[in-house]
């Protein structure tokens, strides 16, 4: 069982959290919003800039996923023990890697861990707003 396997991790609910790096990772709750495909919307945005790169656009999203989802975290005490970047960076690990798993992976963590999952959606606009405006000045050339 990996860093984070089943025997290892419970959840704030008591429930048992997956092994990030191998198990299924899908969304736990009908509340839970499905996210826009992150690649398609670098692409978009790169074309609408007509300029820079779109696996840099990519990269900048993921990084400002994580970014928020850490600043969300830190304003839950109960979520504070969690290691949401090395879940993060043992999704990113996988072979058969799916970006939705970055969201799907926040609703195993209940409640909050819904609004973040929704809350994160909910902010991808303004960041696809930000990378086309820095990708319009040139810094998400390639």
């Amino acid at each position: 069982m990996g860093l984070f396997g089943n025997q290892a991790t419970k959840g704030p609910k008591g429930n048992v959290l997956p092994d990030w790096s191998t198990d299924p990772i899908s969304n736990q709750h009908h509340l839970a919003q499905n996210p826009p495909e992150l690649f398609r919307l670098a692409q978009e945005l790169i074309e609408r800039a007509g300029r820079g790169a779109a696996h840099v656009a990519l990269e900048r999203l993921y990084m400002m996923v994580g970014v928020q989802t850490d600043s969300y975290v830190s304003q839950f005490p109960e979520l504070r023990k969690y290691d949401f970047e090395a879940i993060r960076n043992s999704l990113f690990a996988r072979s058969d890697f799916d970006e939705s798993m970055l969201f799907a992976s926040l609703t195993y963590f209940g409640p909050t861990g819904v609004a973040m999952n929704n809350g994160l959606i909910e902010q991808l606009p303004a960041f696809v707003e930000a990378l086309e405006q820095a990708a319009r000045e040139g810094s998400l050339d390639a």
